[in-house]
């Protein structure tokens, strides 16, 4: 599975993260399905309401709810940063229900440089993500 967005959506991921720092940025990924994967099309931020959001985030209900049940827009995945830590799924990322979610997407601001991970989150026997592959257009 591969997915692609536009390099203005991966700026887009890369800002919003930024701005949100030293708390973790949250959303959806918003696109569509395509032959090679996923076409990601958007991002919708969602206020991060943890009492710890530095270290975790928890998403705004009514946001949420917005964003779950709108009928024009097709959500393909879950996105938020890690400040402070690599850019792989935490134990509580895995242990989420995000995991019906095609792509988890994560942005890591743990170097100098941020750093995208994209992965697909399937819960069997274990829990395990698998890396994916995606292609910036410009």
């Amino acid at each position: 599975m591969l997915i692609r967005m536009k390099l203005a959506l991966y700026n887009h991921l890369i800002m919003y993260s930024r701005h949100k720092l030293p708390d973790e940025a949250c959303g959806f990924i918003l696109g569509e399905s395509a032959d090679f994967g996923y076409q990601a099309t958007y991002l919708v931020p969602i206020d991060n309401v943890s009492p710890c959001p530095q270290h975790q985030f928890l998403m705004e209900p009514s946001q949420m709810m917005k964003a779950l049940f709108s009928p024009d827009k097709k959500i393909i995945g879950i996105f938020h940063s890690h400040p402070l830590s690599e850019g792989i799924p935490s134990d509580e990322d895995l242990q989420s229900h995000w995991h019906t979610l095609p792509t988890h997407w994560i942005m890591s601001f743990q170097t100098q440089q941020p750093s995208l991970s994209i992965f697909h989150i399937k819960r069997a026997p274990l829990t395990s993500p698998r890396k994916l592959s995606f292609e910036i257009d410009q």
